[in-house]
């Protein structure tokens, strides 16, 4: 039953997943602690652990069709992430568990409030992003930033970085919302969090069984969550997630002060 239910898990993450961008450990991570009775730090490495799998291959294909896809500032992303994972990772593991689980409820709040609708997507033009003279803008330099502190969080919280990234590309960079989802995922091809996992795992916190079903769960879900993404309004569902997420956030919030 518990694999079953990890199944679901990885499942639900996936649509999620493909749906808004994200690399699925924010779903995975609070059931994974309060349904399943993982510890936080357990929860964040095998979440972690499942995201080194090209889960989201089939969710980018999608988008790809459509031409919704950058792939310069995914690779960008993807290395800023490589590098920030191993230093969120181990920030985590010598954190006294109370404050970890305080950090990660407002953590939680943060993406909450982000996904409530307030201005998360705004209107964009459609097509990819430029100057005013119509010339591909944004460098290394400017990007590379924010995808070290996606890496970062990715590390710390056990997730892929996209709840990071795709508000970063949307409100900072000028994407718009699907091409911004595309490219959050394809930044999270390659194992970015690598050196996040190892940290967990030397620390004893990756079960590789539990991470493998994720994965499994993952790749089928994402590709459901970019086929609904393209073809219906998803404003209720990022709602319904916010309000997940409160619960999730609150839950964490009480259990470190009480």
């Amino acid at each position: 039953m518990l694999y079953l239910g990890i199944s679901l898990l990885g499942l639900l993450a996936g649509v999620m997943s493909g749906l808004f961008g994200i690399g699925g450990g924010i779903v995975m991570v609070p059931l994974l602690t309060t349904v399943f009775g993982f510890s936080l730090l357990s929860a964040s490495g095998s979440s972690l652990a499942a995201l080194l799998l090209p889960v989201s291959l089939t969710a980018i294909l999608e988008y790809r069709k459509k031409g919704n896809l950058d792939i310069r500032v995914a690779a960008i992303f993807a290395f800023g992430i490589f590098c920030g994972s191993f230093f969120g990772a181990n920030f985590a593991i010598y954190l006294p568990i109370t404050i970890l689980q305080t950090i990660y409820g407002g953590f939680l709040l943060w993406v909450c409030y982000r996904f409530s609708g307030f201005k998360l997507f705004p209107k964009q033009n459609p097509g990819k992003k430029q100057d005013d003279n119509g010339n591909m803008s944004h460098t290394i330099l400017k990007i590379l930033p924010w995808g070290i502190f996606a890496g970062v969080l990715a590390g710390l919280f056990g997730i892929g970085g996209g709840i990071v990234m795709v508000p970063i590309m949307v409100t900072v960079l000028k994407f718009n919302p699907q091409t911004a989802i595309a490219t959050s995922l394809a930044a999270l091809l390659p194992p970015s969090g690598l050196p996040g996992v190892i940290s967990y795992y030397n620390a004893g916190h990756v079960d590789i069984i539990i991470a493998l079903i994720l994965a499994v769960g993952l790749d089928i879900g994402a590709y459901f969550g970019a086929k609904i993404n393209l073809s219906l309004s998803t404003q209720n569902v990022k709602r319904l997630y916010a309000f997940f997420l409160f619960v999730m956030a609150v839950n964490y919030i009480i259990s470190a002060l009480t």
